[in-house]
């Protein structure tokens, strides 16, 4: 089982200009025999977007329980997959992650 986290599901032909996005906080709490989650604060998945002067400051609360087979990953950048026509300028994410597994 896999869990993609993000504030967007996709973003698609869309621009996101200078916001700033404060205090976030995303809560994630999973049981279970095998999970694979992955975390990015803007979006799973981009397509022809244009993202420029995006911050995200917030923290990423996980609680995991599980008898095998766990992941949990923090991918180092706003969105897990974008194609390449999509369009990236001063985006800045300040995650703090709390972790129990």
């Amino acid at each position: 089982y896999r869990l993609y986290v993000s504030l967007f599901k996709g973003l698609k032909n869309c621009t996101i200009e200078d916001v700033r996005f404060e205090n976030v906080q995303f809560e994630i709490s999973k049981s279970g025999r095998e999970l694979a989650i992955y975390f990015t604060p803007l979006a799973n998945k981009a397509e022809n977007a244009t993202i420029k002067n995006v911050t995200i400051n917030g923290t990423v609360n996980v609680t995991i329980k599980l008898s095998e087979n766990k992941t949990f990953e923090i991918v180092d950048r706003l969105i897990y997959l974008a194609d390449n026509e999509s369009i990236f300028e001063e985006c800045f994410a300040n995650i703090e992650n709390i972790t129990e597994i």
